[in-house]
């Protein structure tokens, strides 16, 4: 690419500002985190994601503070950012530091005296350091960027190949690769390691106080805090020191980089590992598969319990399914069974013991607790059973929910896997059953779609 085009389209990509109006969790940041992972496009995110993996995101965060601090009016503001600035990339060991090959550290600290600033601070006081940033990314780092995303440009948007590295992942340069990770991570409900480190690295380049604030409470709330829908694995010092730093509104953009480290080393030692070890039992190095879900949704296994509930069961571990039996669910006032269920899977597949208490309390007080709100019905004994390990016992087990679980994919099994296969295959046929008016077959227990 002609060095006129490499600086237009370095500056296009690097002036952009992150989008922070994400609402609902969910349906919104999350859902831009899973499109982040799968589709890379020349974007300042992406960017972000190719410079974090080669460990020079700095280069970018530095060069995007002074634009900011460029537009200050006041002496005042202009102090107080300088500081900031000074005190987050040129610090020896501060979080985002950077490696100037210039005098620009050594001329800015001739501005303290005595450790303190003066009233006002030249405009101009970064000007040189920001250029040499600016140049490392015109001529080394945006020209390799654009090379890793032209050796993909060819490849389909669904192609999936085997990733070699979780840098490669991460890096967001091998869409087909991030694809095939993805999957495994979907299908094995461990992805929310992956959309908080994309959460995470999208916050750094936010610098309006306003915006990180409001932003970090919300990525604080879905995946560290102690009701988080997407519990990651974090140490409770690193949860706390997020937290605190909410409380006294101390939120800079390095307040996720403890715990997107300690995520980071997560997915390399544990979750990488056993993604190797997945591809290698699918005895290919081609996962561009999808699973076909057809054979699990035949008219022909209603009334076999045991052959609804092996497919009811692979069916929900398939995302694309999973969304619309959530559909089908919340028709036969169903919804909290499914959600219990899933949490259930999600909660046995936990390594850590602190992690796998705080959840089952969560699930407790959540789903079976007599003031629960999403209250399911569970057979008496089941409940007399987790309220002591639960409550009293204050259990880890991996297995605790085990019972529960399978009682509730029974009560699903007999009513929402026949709904689900006659609206998927388009069988006209009388309204489904409400959870009131469904009835298990003889000899089964009480559950959480039946009301008696």
């Amino acid at each position: 690419m002609e060095s006129a085009a490499v600086k237009r389209d370095l500056d296009l990509t690097i002036n952009q500002r992150l989008n922070v109006n994400f609402t609902d969790r969910e349906e919104g940041a999350t859902h831009h985190a899973r499109k982040s992972l799968t589709m890379v496009e020349k974007d300042i995110s992406s960017f972000a994601r190719f410079l974090s993996q080669n460990l020079c995101l700095e280069v970018l965060l530095f060069w995007k503070e002074v634009e900011q601090f460029k537009t200050m009016f006041s002496a005042e503001e202009r102090v107080a950012l300088f500081s900031k600035i000074y005190d987050l990339y040129c610090v020896p060991g501060a979080h985002w530091q950077v490696n100037f090959k210039g005098m620009h550290v050594e001329n800015m600290k001739k501005l303290y005296t005595d450790g303190k600033l003066p009233d006002d601070v030249p405009e101009e006081v970064f000007d040189d350091a920001q250029q040499e940033v600016y140049e490392l990314m015109r001529l080394d780092l945006f020209p390799r960027f654009n090379e890793h995303l032209a050796e993909v440009a060819s490849q389909g948007e669904t192609a999936e190949v085997v990733a070699e590295s979780i840098k490669q992942v991460l890096s967001g340069t091998n869409p087909p690769a991030t694809r095939s990770f993805t999957r495994f991570t979907r299908e094995q409900l461990c992805e929310e390691a992956l959309l908080f480190w994309i959460e995470a690295n999208d916050f750094a380049l936010l610098f309006q106080p306003l915006d990180q604030q409001t932003r970090a409470q919300a990525i604080y709330d879905t995946y560290m805090g102690p009701k988080a829908k997407f519990k990651v694995s974090v140490s409770d010092r690193i949860a706390q020191s997020v937290a605190e730093a909410l409380e006294k509104k101390e939120v800079t953009n390095a307040i996720f980089v403890t715990a997107q480290r300690e995520v980071s080393t997560f997915l390399e030692q544990d979750v990488f590992p056993r993604y190797e070890k997945w591809v290698s039992e699918q005895g290919t190095g081609d996962v561009s598969r999808k699973t076909d879900a057809s054979a699990l949704i035949d008219e022909k296994r209603i009334g076999d319990r045991g052959a609804m509930r092996d497919a009811l069961k692979a069916l929900i571990d398939i995302p694309e399914e999973l969304d619309a039996i959530r559909v089908v669910a919340q028709k036969l006032d169903a919804a909290e069974a499914l959600e219990f269920f899933v949490d259930c899977k999600k909660y046995s597949l936990l390594f850590n013991d602190q992690d796998r208490r705080e959840t089952a309390d969560r699930l407790w007080f959540r789903y079976i607790d007599v003031k629960a709100d999403r209250l399911i019905n569970l057979p008496d004994h089941i409940t007399r059973k987790l309220q002591k390990e639960i409550l009293e016992n204050k259990s880890a087990d991996q297995k605790l929910f085990e019972a529960a679980a399978a009682d509730v994919l029974n009560l699903m099994t007999d009513n929402i896997y026949p709904a689900y296969v006659k609206e998927k295959q388009g069988v006209a046929s009388a309204p489904a059953p409400t959870a009131s008016q469904a009835k298990p077959p003889s000899g089964g227990g009480g559950g959480c779609c039946m009301i008696s």
